[in-house]
């Protein structure tokens, strides 16, 4: 454990009340730039990785700096505990730690302590923007599975979505498929929303198919408006839409593997957020499977056909019995 005098030099009657013990795990995790545990490296290596032929660079050391790591704890910056949160200024876009006041550091340290508690999102996105750059310089394995840590304890959807290209990006920068696999299963309890473009391609990367729950995420990406029974009878149009998938493909997932990704068009997207990170390393072109016609219209359709399925099923089962499906909103 590390007192919270090792990072950051404070009036002794403010320690006496701040929160003084943050994990190895999480400290390990921390960008320094002065004092001993100053881990900056600015050595940089080039390498990169291949999406179905389309080569994206990447870097491993520290990489050259467009603006100071924004997560970065100094030293000598003051702290000073409060319990008014209220009275706190909430934190702005795009945070950094030295622009913090002393008392939105005590909170932001004190939150270390235990990152599962609840706090202003800001603060998570502050210590969010210091795991991204150890996924693309540092200790990536472990910051993956503090982020995916982080996004069970912090449903926020801008969170979830950045977090969401980032976790997928170092699978296919490490070609790490245990990791992929942790970050699927880490997100099965939870109802989808929307995919990301590097889901669709991690996932034909790795010969992994599209789940039910997934189709029913892209459907208005594909076109698909008519939520009515998935917002009704979510369980029932998932069900049948699976057996439309068994009666088409054999099982009850969607094959990528129809769509050579090398025919996807290409879409500018964002694969990390800590804008400290050069920018040529944080956006790319990418293949983008939900603007490919051909699988839009296929989704579209099956999405359809499922529709039609469980209204036809509601329809017979009102002709016998009382049944009257969920209210749901138009």
């Amino acid at each position: 454990m590390k007192n919270l005098t090792e990072i950051a030099e404070v009036e002794a009657n403010h320690l006496k009340e701040a929160s003084n013990i943050i994990p190895d795990e999480i400290v390990d995790l921390l960008w320094f730039p002065d004092g001993p545990y100053k881990n900056f490296n600015p050595d940089i290596k080039e390498n990169g990785f291949k999406i179905g032929g389309l080569f994206v660079n990447s870097s491993t050391g520290m990489g050259s700096i467009s603006s100071t790591e924004p997560s970065a704890i100094y030293y000598k910056l003051l702290i000073r505990p409060t319990y008014d949160l209220n009275n706190v200024p909430k934190l702005p876009y795009f945070p950094s730690y030295a622009g913090l006041t002393p008392e939105q550091r005590w909170i932001y340290l004190n939150w270390l302590r235990n990152i599962d508690t609840n706090v202003n999102i800001g603060y998570v996105f502050l210590f969010y923007y210091g795991l991204e750059r150890h996924l693309v310089f540092g200790k990536y394995e472990q910051a993956f599975k503090i982020i995916l840590r982080l996004r069970q304890n912090h449903r926020n959807n801008s969170f979830l979505n950045y977090s969401s290209n980032a976790l997928n990006a170092t699978c296919l920068m490490h070609d790490n498929s245990d990791l992929l696999n942790e970050y699927i299963k880490s997100e099965e309890k939870y109802e989808k929303h929307k995919i990301s473009t590097l889901l669709f391609i991690t996932k034909y990367s790795t010969n992994l198919n599209l789940s039910a729950d997934e189709l029913i995420a892209s459907g208005k990406d594909v076109g698909f408006s008519n939520q009515r029974y998935i917002k009704s009878e979510r369980k029932l149009f998932e069900k049948e839409l699976k057996n439309i998938l068994i009666q088409k493909y054999k099982k009850d997932s969607f094959p990528l593997s129809q769509y050579p990704i090398k025919s996807w068009p290409l879409r500018r997207e964002v694969l990390f957020i800590n804008y400290s990170i050069d920018e040529d390393k944080r956006f790319k072109d990418l293949p983008c499977l939900i603007n490919f016609k051909p699988f839009k219209e296929e989704i579209n359709n099956i999405l359809k056909m499922s529709h039609d399925s469980v209204k036809n099923l509601i329809t017979d089962i009102r002709k016998t019995t009382k049944f009257k499906p969920t209210k749901f909103n138009e």
